[in-house]
């Protein structure tokens, strides 16, 4: 919903245009190319553990390679880079705002993760959580 308000923004309230125009664009065609490359390295460094819904798998490990070194939740950072990136490319503050908001829903599925991660891996999972940002390093 709010991608499809920031679409309709970009096209009915011109005035509200970032500039410069071309580099707004080229900064969110940016992100998008980093939150694909993210997404995708996160991915295969989970490889067997990569799930869809929450799962517990029996013999769960904790993934501490590849982009999993600085961030607990890649996948989620993947996102949030790629909704500001689409964001950017509709070229107004309204759009960026509005399809920024989704980036916030995420707070509750990382919480939710982190508990079962907790639960199952116990002080191994504290101790990586104390290296180790939730979605950007060194911020949060």
């Amino acid at each position: 919903m709010s991608l499809v308000g920031g679409i309709i923004s970009s096209f009915w309230l011109p005035s509200t245009t970032t500039e410069p125009r071309l580099l707004v664009f080229v900064s969110g065609v940016i992100l998008m190319t980093v939150a694909l490359a993210l997404s995708a390295s996160a991915r295969k460094h989970l490889g067997r553990f990569h799930r869809d819904d929450l799962t517990r798998d029996p013999d769960h490990e904790l993934v501490d390679t590849g982009p999993y070194r600085f961030i607990r939740h890649p996948l989620y950072s993947a996102t949030s880079c790629a909704f500001l990136g689409i964001g950017l490319c509709l070229g107004t503050w309204i759009s960026i705002g509005l399809v920024a908001l989704p980036i916030g829903a995420l707070v509750h599925p990382i919480r939710v993760e982190e508990r079962l991660l907790n639960r199952v891996l116990g002080n191994q999972c504290q101790d990586y959580a104390k290296q180790t940002a939730r979605l950007l390093p060194r911020i949060w």
